[in-house]
Parts: structure tokens; C-alpha cells; sequence
């Protein structure tokens, strides 16, 4: 709205400072088709300044990211003038060309999506990837959810490292909990070594059931064994 405001008050600097703020502080709900939906919005209000202000190319950009975000983006006549119009047209009707974008992280095997549609687990490569600027979601379980943008040039291998950053101590606890219950027993020793610094955690419950018993076993946050019941 503050936006909103400054435009309409012809105060260029202000009004793209605010969507810029705006795009950084709602960047990580590009998780969710209706987040990304908000943030394309945000990006054809900038692409529609920008323009006003004589920067096509710039508004272009922002034009092809928002159809990125969200397929169906597009101007509204009875709010974007026809210039506004023409240009979203001319993005939807461009052919400049792919590339190929590859993904990789610390540590490896998060899930990478691109814009919500196109997922890889990391090292992960993407053909046929348009230019632009493109919203990466990156998800391992015990770790903190991340989202980045990407830039990618026509014709151009794009490559970009992530270091994830260590879940607290219940989300680690939590992942440990769905590795166990996803591989049984097996995990423990996978666990114990992932919740070496869960000094936070409250006390974790494991239900074995085999041919031979039933067993209650507990651990500690460390995942020092408590005993069987």
C-alpha cells in the first residue's frame, strides 16, 4: 500500500524501495503456490513503475519473473495501461533462448524446486531453463527451509552453491523421528550421529516391534539410550 502510495505520488525511488523490501520480506512464502501468486503481483506493480519511468528492459525482467512465479499472470486493463499490455505480450510471445542451471548445497540431497513446478534432489541440473530471474526453494529435512533467487542467462550455464543452515534442536529431533519411522532400526545409528547437538531436546520415544518383542526404547537429545521397557 505504501507503495501504492509513493507512485501515485510520482515518488519513483520510494515506491520501488518499498516493493523491493516487500519482495525481500515475502520471499520465503514462495514455498506456496499462493505466496508465489502475491510475490508475481508484487513483480509486474515494479514492472509497471519501471516502465512509467522509461525502463523497459527492467520491466521486462520483472514481467518474465512474474510469469515464472505464477503461468497466469497477467495485466489487468482496467488498472495497467495498454503499454503495460503490449509488453506483457511480448514476453509471452519471445523466444530468447534456454539454459541449463544446476543447484548444489551444503549438505547435499535437499530438495530443489524451481518457481514450485520443477524439483530435483541436490546436485540437481535443470535443461531448458528460460532467463530470467527464477525462485529456488531448497528442503532438507533438519534443516531451516530456504528460498533464493537465481538469475540465468540465455545460452549460459548457470551454477550456484547453498549452505543450509542446522535446524534447532526440536526440528532436528523431529527429522530424526520420521528417519526412524521411515527406515526402522536401521536409522538409529544415522540418528545418533545427526543429533549429536540435541542437548535441547526433550526426551525421544521409540516403538520397536519385531518377531521377537515389543520394546519401548528411550534417548536423550544426544541420543544417549535411556534403557528398553
Amino acid at each position: 500500500e505504501q507503495a501504492e502510495v509513493a507512485f501515485s505520488n510520482f515518488e519513483y525511488s520510494g515506491a520501488t524501495t518499498q516493493l523491493g523490501e516487500a519482495l525481500e520480506l515475502l520471499r520465503p512464502l514462495a514455498r506456496r503456490a499462493t505466496g508465489r501468486a502475491r510475490l508475481a503481483q508484487i513483480h509486474f506493480e515494479l514492472a509497471n513503475i519501471l516502465h512509467v519511468h522509461g525502463e523497459r528492459e527492467a520491466a521486462l525482467e520483472e514481467i518474465r519473473t512474474c510469469v515464472h512465479l505464477d503461468p497466469e499472470c497477467a495485466p489487468d486493463p482496467a488498472r495497467h495501461p495498454p503499454e503495460m499490455i503490449e509488453l506483457h505480450r511480448s514476453v509471452a510471445e519471445s523466444d530468447v533462448g534456454t539454459a541449463i542451471l544446476r543447484i548444489t548445497t551444503d549438505p547435499p540431497g535437499a530438495l530443489a524446486t524451481v518457481d514450485g513446478t520443477r524439483e530435483a534432489s541436490t546436485p540437481a541440473r535443470w535443461d531448458h531453463v528460460s532467463p530470467g530471474h527464477h525462485y529456488i526453494t531448497l528442503e532438507r529435512d533438519g534443516f531451516v527451509p530456504d528460498v533464493q533467487v537465481v538469475s540465468v542467462a540465455a545460452g549460459e550455464p548457470t551454477e550456484r552453491h547453498f549452505a543450509l543452515s542446522e535446524g534447532s534442536p526440536p526440528m532436528l529431533a523431529s527429522a530424526a523421528l520420521r528417519a526412524l519411522r521411515q527406515h526402522g532400526p536401521d536409522a538409529e545409528q544415522r540418528w545418533r550421529a545427526e543429533a549429536a547437538d540435541l542437548t535441547e531436546a526433550d526426551v525421544l520415544l521409540v516403538l520397536r516391534l519385531d518377531e521377537a518383542h515389543l520394546a519401548l526404547a528411550a534417548f536423550d537429545g544426544r541420543g544417549v539410550a535411556l534403557g528398553d521397557a
